[in-house]
Order: C-alpha cells, then structure tokens, then sequence
C-alpha cells in the first residue's frame, strides 16, 4: 500500500469514528485537559458509562486520544488528547465555522437533490440512502451548535393518549435517555391533564423532562399557577418546562377558561404576575384585571423558571418578546419560523430584553405513513393556499427535512407528536433511532 493510500484509509478511518453518535462530544469535553473518566461522564450529557468506554477505546485506538494511568493506590487514570488529536479537533472546529457561514446554501442543495431523488424513485422514506442522510443529518447537528445552542427532541402525547398507557411511556422514555414529554391541553380529549401528567411522570423519573405543549394561562389566575410550577420545580429542579397559550385549540373549550377582560390583555397582565411570583416574595401587584397582596408561592428554584409561549401571530410574537422567556411554534414553516424569531428577537429588544439563542422550538405532527386527507383538509382550511407538508410531516425523511429548515431558522427545540394521537413502543423505538443521533 502507497502512503497516499495509507493516509486515504486512515482518514476513512478517523471520519467513520467522528460520525458516531459520542466521538466529538467526547473530544470537545477533554479539549486541552486531562480529564478523569467520572469527569468525563458528568461533561458529555447522556452518554452511558459502557458507550463512553467504547468511545475511548475507539479513540485510544486512532490514535487520537491518551490514556495515563496513574498507578497509585486508588487507582486512577486520565484522558488526553494527543497532538494529532488537538490538531483534529482544531479542523473540525474550522470545519464548524465554513458549515455555519454556508449553513442556508447547503441546506437548499441538500433539499432540493432529496427532492429530485424522491421524484425519480418515489421513495417516501429515503429509499436506499438512509445511513447516507443519517451521517449527514449527525454532522449538520453538530456543526449547526458547535456549542452555542443545544438541539434536543421530545415526545408530545396526543390527542388520543390513554391514561392506561402513560406509566409505560413514562418509563419507556426514561429508559430510552428521551429528553423530554409534552402534555396538552385537552380537555374533552382522553389524554390527562398536563399538570397533572407533568407531577405524574416526574415522581416515575430521575432525568426524562416534562412540559406542556400548550397549557392556557388566561382563565387561571397566574398566583395558583405559578404556585404548581414552584412545587413541581422544588420536587424536580430542572426538569419543569411550562409553554402557556392564549386559548384552548379543542372546540368549545375556550368557554372552560372565562376571562375578566380582552383574552390578550388578560395573558399579558398574568404574565407579569406569574413571573412576579415566580421571582420574589411578598408580591404585591394592582392591575387591570388582578389585584394580590403580599403574594409568596413558598420554595423557588435558585434560578426562576423560563416561561415559554406559543403562538404564530405578530401579537403573540411581540408578546414573547416583551414577557416570554422562549417561543414554542407550531404549524409554521421553516420560513415563517425564521420570520418569527426575528419578530420575537426585535420584540425583545425593543423591551431592553434577549431571548437566549437555543430558547426556539416547535411542536411538529408526523404521520408516518403520509398525512391523511382529513388531516390535510383541516390545514388547508386553517391555512388557505398552504402545502399541509410544508407543516406537517408525512414520513420520517419528511420530519427530517423540515428539522433542516427549522435548524437554518434558528430553532433547535422539537416535540414530535405522532399525529394519529397515540404514542406506541414502535414509535418511541422509532424516535430514538432517528432522531437522538441528532442531538448534540
């Protein structure tokens, strides 16, 4: 074998390892340190123990990580990258910055030669290319946060979810390292109450996040619902994500959450007073439409919780700017997403706030075996002219060709909701294999 040869098989080599699903997280937490395997561990979140010492093993052996053993009584060994190896965590960081500054125009190519392969074959799910467009899609995940924002997706429970079902989801998910579980609010719909589901899936779980995707503020008075938030955040610190809406999108619930005045001046006035609470104690607020004195919710977490909203319209996007700590969308396209974050971002600014970079999200329907025709016709009637693909995916390739356009817009947050209303094993099976190789 020639040395161009010998190096051409070894870059093969080294590229194969960097596409697994750990390698650079693993690379960027050792960086220019010596780190101890428990460090290590703690640093690259949700890699178990076997698969970071495979990873290692994996890198030791390209030749691009060092193991130092210590020898002492208490055993101890550290990790370090060699000279090759900080040479090639430099490249790929170069590598970060060329995807970034050509970020849109790969993702149109990238698109539109998916688009000719689907119309030559007809292939609904990718045909033959799959481990093609997963490598693809795992690079794009990483060079897209290269650090800066954190891209993470969870399962929404739908409409059609059964009680009898949740503890086995619930624990499905926590098995599975699942980011997160989304509960709506639905109340003529089987699926439980989102607060509730919310305490429920907590007291099964050690890790696995929960949020509602969306719960109604107006109509509740924000004390009341920021004392739940408070207890479920003291039992659980870090895993409460609430995203609260202006009305219930089931027909004939709005009537269930009666309002003092116009509904978008109420949402506003509760959420000045459920931050007030959720920040300070002894409140003391005189609005339009709520009066409190001394207001205390007991115990708050050491950082207040982020307060997410929904919503496609510019008085919702000039709503979160002004009073939301985040933006979860739904039914929006990757344009109109990038139109919307820059709204929500223009919002804030003009009320002297910021809205954190990774604090984007959306709410997404797949249908696996394409979107059926009543579901369509109820996009089309909502949205008049609108492409229901374009909002809602009709296969996983589908799914992941929308999460491209979302990541370009500057969204990074997903809940995936199977659009036949009901979450099975196959699906939750299905989820981990597509999309966690996604996260970063």
């Amino acid at each position: 074998m020639t040395e161009q040869e010998q190096a051409a098989a070894v870059a093969r080599r080294i590229f194969a390892t960097l596409s697994t699903k750990w390698a650079l997280a693993v690379l960027e937490a050792i960086g220019d340190h010596e780190r101890r395997f428990a460090e290590l561990h703690r640093a690259v979140e949700g890699i178990s123990y076997k698969m970071l010492t495979q990873t290692l093993r994996t890198l030791e052996a390209d030749g691009i990580v060092v193991r130092y053993d210590h020898h002492t009584a208490n055993p101890r060994v550290d990790y370090s990258l060699t000279p090759a190896g900080r040479d090639l965590l430099a490249t790929v960081h170069q590598l970060c910055t060329w995807s970034r500054t050509h970020l849109r125009e790969l993702l149109a190519e990238s698109h539109a030669a998916q688009q000719d392969r689907h119309d030559h074959t007809g292939a609904p799910d990718g045909g033959g290319a799959g481990p093609e467009i997963s490598v693809r899609q795992r690079l794009l995940c990483r060079v897209v946060s290269n650090g800066e924002v954190k891209i993470r997706f969870g399962v929404g429970t739908g409409s059609a979810a059964d009680p009898d079902d949740l503890a086995a989801l619930v624990d499905r998910l926590e098995a599975a390292r699942v980011d997160s579980l989304w509960f709506s609010e639905l109340v003529f719909a089987p699926a439980v109450d989102p607060t509730v589901g919310m305490a429920f899936a907590l007291a099964r779980t050690s890790r696995l996040k929960v949020g509602t995707s969306v719960a109604i503020l107006p109509g509740r008075h924000p004390v009341l619902v920021a004392k739940q938030l408070a207890s479920l955040a003291a039992l659980a610190p870090k895993r409460v994500l609430p995203v609260f809406g202006l009305q219930p999108a089931g027909p004939g619930e709005k009537e269930l959450f009666p309002v003092p005045g116009p509904r978008g001046a109420v949402f506003d006035e509760s959420l000045r007073l459920l931050r007030a609470v959720l920040r300070a104690d002894d409140v003391d607020f005189d609005g339009d439409y709520f009066t409190v004195r001394a207001a205390t919710v007991g115990k708050r977490p050491a950082r207040p919780l982020d307060i997410w909203l929904g919503g496609r319209a510019p008085g919702a996007f000039r709503r979160i700017g002004r009073y939301g700590d985040g933006w979860l969308g739904s039914f929006v396209t990757p344009a109109e997403a990038s139109a919307g974050v820059t709204a929500i971002n223009a919002a804030a600014a003009a009320a002297g706030r910021e809205i954190e970079a990774d604090h984007f999200g959306i709410t997404l329907l797949l249908a696996e075996n394409g979107i059926p025709a009543e579901l369509a016709a109820r996009i089309r009637a909502q949205r008049p002219g609108a492409d229901p693909g374009d909002v809602i995916a009709g296969s996983w390739a589908d799914l992941h060709r929308l999460v491209d356009g979302y990541l370009a817009a500057g969204l990074s947050k997903f809940v995936v909701v199977p659009a036949d209303g009901t979450v099975s094993a196959r699906f939750v099976d299905r989820f981990v294999t597509e999309l966690l190789p996604r996260q970063n």
